[in-house]
């Protein structure tokens, strides 16, 4: 077994690690103005776990059971009043145990009783973070450009003055100065959504900052971060799969950052391919890639299995459709018509603004080769059937409860519509939508 394999395979496990790591009891008190709707978690920093914990409040006792953050340190989140407080703290486990003890207000808001170094710092900067991110969002649009730069790329210097006025350990010190260089890239990201302006017209270049901040995140402790990858692909140069992995492979120093973001780009090239128009290339491509740096090969499984995409094959095996009564249909039962396919589903707003459109086209087609089918993507079986009802739909109606359909024929948003031929295979992929003057044409031409 090769080390990339065995660094792949601890990769594919982080998001059930949580259940594997060493769990530690944390017990301690609850004081204060305990709101009656409150619901209290805690979350180990470093460990990928599926759900928060849950803690226990009994009076005064609170009881958790949690993963050992390899750096000491957890996420408290409050959940109150319809509000979310999430609070960083820095805990010292001696024999699997440790103590928390804090206060709370009537608004979930949290404060640690005789808190350490650490986690006053800790707790410090997220309250900065916390303020200085609102003030993004609610006034960044009338900042001047450089108080608005200043504030998106201020968190190191915070950072910093914290370390100094506090001095906590040489660990949390780390986090705290990746915390600041991940947490002001993940700001420069936002420039254009919260104030509409972008980067570069306020004096922020997130290339040479990523480049400048990549090193220090290249490190094992990058896995608390989920912006890591991102800073680090921001700093590589733009270019071909093929350029981008290979820039990766020489310049990513920790093996599992390397692995992250190798995920973030094949995933994304798999889910963006032009399939209908150039498969046998970008299967070369990620053959090619994947035999020389021994990448995973469930990413060139991925990709294989969207080659229903491309004309002329088969509709998908795999795909488990089911009618109104949850009965089994076989996409076979459409043989020997052309089949015109509405993928959609029951909370899609554009999708059901396409289907006055798509009832009057099924009335006025004249064309008995052409069978109209609709196939929903909702998880929610009762949702579709109550949006099926209300909107009056007759006719072919099925459900992909699953999603597989969606994934093997990489449709990234709906509603989205296809055209299978007599025989069962591909015959327009990304077919005129109902509202398009040019759909009856090309259906009544179908013989």
């Amino acid at each position: 077994m090769t080390l990339r394999t065995i660094l792949t395979a601890a990769f594919m496990t982080l998001a059930s690690a949580g259940m594997m790591a060493q769990s530690v009891k944390i017990a301690g008190t609850l004081r204060g103005s305990v709101p009656a709707d409150l619901k209290l978690y805690v979350m180990p920093v470093g460990v990928s776990s599926l759900q928060p914990d849950s803690v226990s409040v009994n009076g005064q006792k609170i009881l958790a059971n949690t993963p050992v953050s390899p750096y000491n340190i957890y996420k408290v989140v409050a959940v109150a009043n319809r509000r979310q407080n999430i609070v960083p703290v820095h805990l010292t486990v001696k024999k699997d145990a440790a103590n928390l003890s804090m206060t709370i207000d009537a608004e979930g808001n949290i404060d640690f009783n005789k808190a350490d170094a650490d986690t006053k710092a800790l707790v410090a900067f997220n309250d900065v973070s916390v303020a200085r991110s609102k003030q993004l969002w609610m006034d960044g649009k009338t900042m001047q450009a450089e108080a608005l730069k200043s504030l998106v790329l201020g968190y190191p210097a915070i950072a910093d003055s914290l370390i100094r006025a506090y001095r906590p350990s040489t660990v949390t010190t780390q986090y705290l100065r990746l915390w600041a260089s991940t947490f002001s890239f993940e700001n420069m990201e936002n420039l254009r959504f919260a104030t509409g302006r972008m980067p570069q017209d306020v004096g922020v270049d997130i290339a040479a900052e990523a480049k400048r901040i990549a090193p220090a995140v290249d490190c094992p402790m990058s896995s608390a971060f989920d912006s890591s990858p991102r800073v680090v692909l921001a700093s590589l140069p733009q270019g071909s799969l093929d350029e981008r992995i290979s820039a990766v492979e020489n310049s990513v120093k920790d093996a599992l950052l390397k692995l992250r973001i190798e995920d973030v780009l094949l995933n994304k090239y798999i889910t963006t391919f032009r399939y209908a128009v150039n498969y046998d290339e970008g299967l070369s491509e990620l053959t090619s890639l994947t035999e020389r740096y021994g990448l995973d090969k469930k990413y060139l499984s991925e990709f294989k299995k969207r080659k229903a995409t491309v004309s002329g094959n088969m509709f998908p095996a795999d795909v488990v459709l089911n009618d109104l009564n949850g009965n089994k249909v076989d996409f076979a039962k459409f043989r020997g018509k052309y089949v015109y396919i509405d993928m959609w589903a029951s909370w899609c707003v554009p999708c059901i603004k396409e289907i006055p459109h798509l009832k009057a086209i099924e009335k006025d087609l004249q064309n008995e080769d052409v069978v109209f089918l609709s196939i929903s993507i909702d998880s929610n079986v009762e949702a579709w059937k109550k949006k099926v009802a209300q909107l009056g739909l007759e006719g072919n109606l099925l459900i992909d409860a699953k999603g597989t359909l969606a994934q093997s024929l990489n449709v990234n948003g709906i509603p989205f519509f296809l055209i299978y031929d007599r025989e069962g295979r591909m015959y327009k992929y990304n077919a005129p939508r109902p509202s398009d003057a040019r759909l009856k044409p090309l259906l009544e031409g179908l013989k």
